[in-house]
């Protein structure tokens, strides 16, 4: 088996993983990144708010990410309850504090591909695609196991690799974890008018 050394090794190639590795990386450390790459388009979307933009601001990324995303200049609760006395329509603008937007709607593969094609060309960043296993714990550093067979030894190892992490399981951090009842329907839709920036909420009595 082939070992190889990091300061930083980073689980999970998300969109967590990756803004984490790039950002290190730009710092002058040396980080690996193992996990795997997602693109496929399942009609899920992220809203980046300010300080989430603010961050990728400071790692040269917001005008590409603002790019392939939407403005998000209005956010509109609409009451769908069928109550008698329905809360009228609310709409929080942008403008009214300062601001052109509160931040970028985009699809979840357009930022994983900005963020993978920026991590392929950081220096000091590698990226590996595939999984971690075996993870062991020394009192200096630690280290986990390609799905390839290199072992790579870490003074920090950064659990990015999902909800259900099991390099976290593996460290043995515990977590408070609480069902909800729900199940969210996504999809992307096509439209001929403008949206206009706005993000439509609406509430009804399940939710």
């Amino acid at each position: 088996m082939s070992e190889t050394r990091t300061e930083i090794l980073i689980a999970g190639a998300g969109a967590a993983g990756l803004s984490a590795g790039i950002a290190l990386a730009q710092r002058g450390r040396n980080v690996t990144i193992v996990g795997r790459i997602e693109r496929r388009r399942t009609g899920r979307t992220i809203a980046l708010l300010g300080a989430s933009m603010r961050f990728y601001e400071a790692i040269g990324l917001a005008d590409e990410i603002e790019a392939r995303g939407a403005a998000l200049r209005i956010m509109r609760i609409i009451d769908d309850t069928g109550s008698l006395f329905r809360i009228p329509q609310a709409d929080f603008v942008a403008s009214e504090i300062g601001l052109e937007a509160f931040g970028t709607n985009i699809e979840n593969p357009e930022l994983i591909d900005v963020l993978v094609t920026t991590a392929q060309r950081t220096p000091g960043l590698t990226l590996i695609d595939g999984l971690l296993d075996d993870v062991r714990f020394g009192p200096d550093e630690a280290s986990a196991r390609t799905d390839a067979g290199e072992r790579i030894c870490a003074g920090l190892i950064v659990a990015a690799d999902g909800r259900q992490s099991p390099m976290r399981e593996a460290a043995g951090i515990a977590i408070s974890d609480h069902a909800y009842p729900q199940t969210a329907l996504t999809a992307l839709l096509a439209h001929d008018r403008p949206h206009n920036g706005v993000s439509t909420e609406f509430h009804t009595r399940a939710g």
